[in-house]
């Protein structure tokens, strides 16, 4: 169990998170893209190669697993479709966001960005204000939706400055990076929370 613990928060939390922050290093050996674009230096454009764009589907398959599981429906989150919906809404779009490169279709690929940014954002209020939530969104918790908040609301700013200033190379690649980040955490903490109340089902629990 504890190996499967492990083995899971490797593959679930540290690898989508490590690496999209690693990719300016994955750049230099050639195995990410190396051209700046209006923004400067962005996640985009790094995982501009087939290689990374793969890199980062495997990354991120886990959490698209974690935006739909079972387990959040089983502890009472509303059932009204709109949480099951931005859950499929995010894998979607972000599916969108690999397949159209920011060099083959920029505004198909700006829509699938804003698409599953609104999608996770959806799906995060939704557990914070769940009767089950309500008592479990912890202070980590509060501190990882501000910081995320933070990075949406710096993304605006910088797409919006960016028409008129020149901007830090690597300010909207952070910006990038933190919001995944957040959402990361946010939604693995949260599933972990659901795991501490086992759902009795008709073929065993659900943990």
């Amino acid at each position: 169990m504890e190996l499967n613990k492990l083995l899971n928060n490797i593959f679930n939390v540290l690898l989508p998170i490590c690496y999209v922050w690693i990719t300016p290093y994955l750049a230099k050996i050639g195995f990410c893209n190396n051209t700046k674009g209006s923004f400067g230096n962005s996640l985009s454009n790094y995982i501009n190669t087939p290689q990374a764009t793969g890199g980062m589907a495997v990354s991120y398959y886990s959490i698209s697993n974690i935006m739909i599981s079972k387990r959040f429906y089983k502890v009472g989150i509303p059932d009204n479709g709109i949480f099951y919906m931005s859950g499929i809404f995010y894998e979607i779009c972000f599916g969108i966001f690999l397949c159209c490169p920011v060099d083959y279709s920029a505004i198909i690929h700006c829509v699938s960005v804003s698409g599953f940014i609104t999608g996770a954002y959806i799906h995060i209020i939704y557990l914070e204000y769940s009767p089950y939530f309500k008592q479990k969104w912890s202070l980590s918790l509060k501190i990882l939706k501000f910081i995320g908040n933070l990075s949406i609301i710096g993304l605006l700013i910088t797409f919006t400055l960016v028409n008129f200033i020149q901007i830090p190379n690597n300010l909207f690649w952070i910006f990038e990076c933190t919001g995944l980040t957040t959402l990361i955490l946010i939604m693995n903490i949260a599933h972990d929370i659901c795991a501490e109340s086992p759902i009795e089902t008709f073929n065993g629990i659900l943990v």
